[in-house]
């Protein structure tokens, strides 16, 4: 029984939404826009570890948000920026027809993006540092499948247009704070294509205060490698403490910051290990 072959032109890859269609050209020998006359198989294999393998379901060209036929359209996972490789196998629309003897491999990257959304700020996630009269402030990243696009970063400033002297990728620091002034504090996920539509943001009260809120009499026993300290004079509504710990490396030094909330280490601490911020010796 006779099997359909490939056209030896390149087809044309096209995405709508999250489908893909593919048009191969007409030909006198394979006349795929008579889309009612073939069956297709598609193996859709995602390039990146964390997007899960499904079942890739083939739809109408209609169903994929087009107006003029295509060969072949299909579902694809609802990734931004994400690279894919498919694997074709078609035969005619008859009964016990056999498919293709081999296989059509295409390659595609799905359109890129702006982020969805911003990143979160930590619960209290600021703290100020009077020796340097810097603020500080943390934020958990996104994911990579977040990212919907190159060159992805974070975009960081007050309410008043302040930038921030450091940036990471789960941190900021602001020099020259002004402890006068309430401030809020804005946070956008960026790649290329521009900033997210919306902010996540974090408001800073008056802080003229903040030495009764600071622990006390912080101490390091060599005996035992462990930290102690006595607790603020004020202690009202505070949930928890933020350890920087500064270490110096091949390329400088670099800060992190661990999270203890009470009773036990925040459970998105981990998040927080990556945050280096700076090249020089804080």
């Amino acid at each position: 029984m006779r099997k359909p072959g490939w056209p030896s032109n390149e087809p044309h890859i096209e995405q709508s939404g999250f489908a893909i269609c593919v048009n191969f050209g007409f030909s006198i020998s394979q006349p795929f826009n008579k889309s009612d006359s073939y069956k297709w198989k598609v193996e859709l294999k995602p390039q990146n570890p964390a997007i899960e393998k499904q079942k890739t379901k083939v739809i109408s060209y209609l169903e994929a948000g087009f107006n003029q036929r295509k060969d072949l359209c299909f579902r694809i996972p609802p990734f931004h920026y994400q690279s894919h490789e498919v694997h074709l196998r078609v035969r005619f629309n008859r009964k016990n027809a056999p498919w293709s003897d081999d296989e059509k491999k295409l390659s595609f990257t799905t359109k890129a993006s702006v982020p969805d959304k911003p990143p979160e700020f930590l619960d209290n996630g600021f703290f100020f540092d009077p020796q340097k009269n810097e603020m500080h402030v943390f934020w958990l990243e996104l994911k990579e499948l977040e990212f919907n696009g190159p060159n992805f970063t974070y975009s960081v400033a007050t309410d008043t247009g302040k930038k921030p002297l450091l940036k990471g990728k789960s941190s900021a620091v602001f020099c020259d704070w002004d402890l006068q002034q309430p401030s809020t504090i804005l946070v956008w996920s960026q790649n290329s294509l521009g900033r997210s539509l919306e902010s996540n943001n974090r408001s800073v009260p008056i802080l003229t205060n903040y030495k009764r809120r600071q622990p006390r009499n912080l101490q390091f026993h060599l005996v035992d490698n462990t930290l102690s300290w006595d607790p603020p004079l004020e202690e009202k509504n505070v949930t928890g403490y933020y350890f920087s710990l500064c270490l110096e490396v091949d390329m400088g030094w670099r800060s992190y910051v661990l999270v203890m909330v009470m009773g036990g280490w925040d459970p998105r601490m981990d998040s927080m290990l990556r945050a280096g911020i700076g090249d020089k010796q804080p």
